[in-house]
């Protein structure tokens, strides 16, 4: 046999010894999938292909049972996309005839009734995401935007205006690459920018009083996904001397829903703060079905300075009818569920917790480097998906990677996602060229549930990192004749 040859064979051994684990985690995927059909009010879907395993039929042929639990798998797909689709249809069926400019007096709701009401679509006059709240000592307005990254513009634009005059001071703790891109934009005379990308910064050690913007992701879009200490910060903000008023971003996209905003502003005592908190909605939000981009900002005030949040308000509502930074019709409609944005949060919790139960799976691979040199995060924390480091930058050796995890995993009978992004219910992988070190990084994104192809994907690593140089060398050639 070749190498991929064994490869597989080692693969097949390991996940047949899951047959007690697998076909219950694949259970509770499609219950999963049958309460969310349920939520959205899908009926008709009768959906009954999926079969568990029956794990004595197969007993005496491991690689049965493991082509068993991948067509399983492969079945949750189509249950997954067919849900979807359901969906999609229900919500252009509900906006198909209204115009971008829609008739005077026409109904403009959403199948879960409530009103989007506009003249012109990329006007809207109101929407059921915007208002004002007062939690505890902070006065709080939401906005959704079109994307994560139109949110984050508006906020940048109406922080830099804010603070024009006076040469304006930003520290960055964001490294999303567009993030970055979005400040580049901005990186006028008239503001200075300070930028802490490769590691979270020491807030300890740093005086921020002397900073107007700074804009952090809790979980950072870095290598390393190193984590920004909250505590740290917030005790920072608390004991700082600063009479003008000072903004934070929060990006919580790595996060979604199930970053705990009100608790972060429970801690907050600076009266000066404008606390801005703002995700991409379509990575975490949306059950995995990935519908529509959509961002969801908040921005919140001490109560004492309504003033303020009300020029903000009217500030970023006039951008957003401008440039149409609002979601269209069918969008909104597509938002609007029990299932998606705080809706979420249990599907969130699980991506979050699948991604940790994979880097801890790893350990051994860490603790024994080979092929496979380093893995990311370090430690444990709070990330939807892994990053792995080879022995070498070669793009072909990432390819090689790529290529054997797909190659093995099309032979068990479901071809594993190659793509961007992350947040999906089935693993995903893809290998990119980091724009910060221009170094090659191979990502995982485990999904939210331990099928088949999370065995698959651990097991195949772990051989993988087994195999010599020159062993690694024989795979590249097989895999790429």
């Amino acid at each position: 046999m070749n190498v991929l040859e064994q490869l597989e064979v080692k693969v097949i051994s390991d996940i047949s010894q899951t047959i007690q684990s697998v076909p219950n985690n694949q259970i509770s995927e499609f219950q999963s999938l049958q309460s969310l059909s349920e939520e959205l009010n899908i009926s008709n879907i009768n959906y009954s292909k999926f079969r568990p395993v029956r794990r004595r039929k197969h007993e005496d042929n491991p690689r049965k049972q493991v082509e068993v639990l991948f067509d399983n798998e492969a079945r949750l797909l189509d249950f997954t996309n067919l849900i979807r689709t359901r969906w999609m249809d229900k919500c252009f069926a509900r906006s198909k005839y209204l115009y971008k400019s829609p008739l005077f007096g026409t109904d403009e709701t959403t199948l879960n009734g409530h009103e989007v009401n506009y003249r012109y679509e990329r006007y809207i006059v109101r929407d059921y995401f915007s208002g004002t709240k007062t939690i505890s000592m902070w006065n709080e307005i939401n906005f959704c935007f079109s994307s994560g990254m139109m949110g984050i513009y508006c906020l940048l634009l109406t922080f830099e205006r804010m603070f024009r005059n006076k040469n304006a001071q930003f520290l960055i703790a964001s490294p999303y690459f567009e993030t970055v891109q979005l400040f580049d934009f901005l990186n006028v005379q008239s503001s200075s920018f300070h930028y802490y990308l490769d590691d979270a910064p020491n807030f300890n050690q740093l005086n921020l009083s002397d900073f107007d913007v700074i804009s952090v992701e809790p979980t950072m879009a870095n290598v390393n996904l190193s984590e920004i200490n909250l505590d740290d910060l917030i005790n920072a903000l608390n004991h700082e001397h600063r009479y003008l008023p000072q903004a934070l971003i929060l990006d919580e996209t790595y996060l979604g829903p199930t970053f705990d905003y009100r608790a972060f502003l429970t801690k907050v005592k600076n009266k000066n703060l404008i606390v801005a908190a703002v995700r991409s909605a379509l990575k975490l939000d949306q059950q995995g079905l990935e519908m529509v981009n959509a961002g969801l900002v908040r921005i919140s005030v001490n109560k004492h300075n309504s003033k303020l949040l009300d020029a903000l308000k009217e500030h970023i509502v006039t951008y957003m009818n401008v440039v149409g930074a609002n979601p269209s019709f069918f969008e909104y409609c597509i938002l609007d569920n029990d299932a998606f944005l705080n809706g979420s949060k249990d599907y969130a919790q699980r991506v979050l917790e699948n991604a940790a139960d994979l880097q801890r799976s790893l350990a051994g691979v860490r603790s024994h480097p080979g092929i496979i040199t380093e893995i990311f995060p370090k430690v444990s924390s709070k990330a939807p998906f892994i990053y792995l480091k080879t022995f070498s930058d070669d793009e072909a050796d990432y390819a090689t990677l790529q290529m054997t995890i797909e190659k093995i995993s099309t032979d068990l009978g479901q071809k594993i996602a190659a793509r961007n992004s992350f947040g999906f219910r089935q693993a995903s992988i893809e290998f990119f060229n980091a724009i910060q070190t221009n170094e090659h990084t191979f990502k995982i994104s485990p999904g939210c549930f331990r099928g088949a192809q999370f065995q698959a994907l651990l097991s195949t690593i772990k051989h993988i990192n087994e195999l010599s140089i020159k062993e690694y060398a024989m795979l590249r050639s097989e895999v790429m004749r």
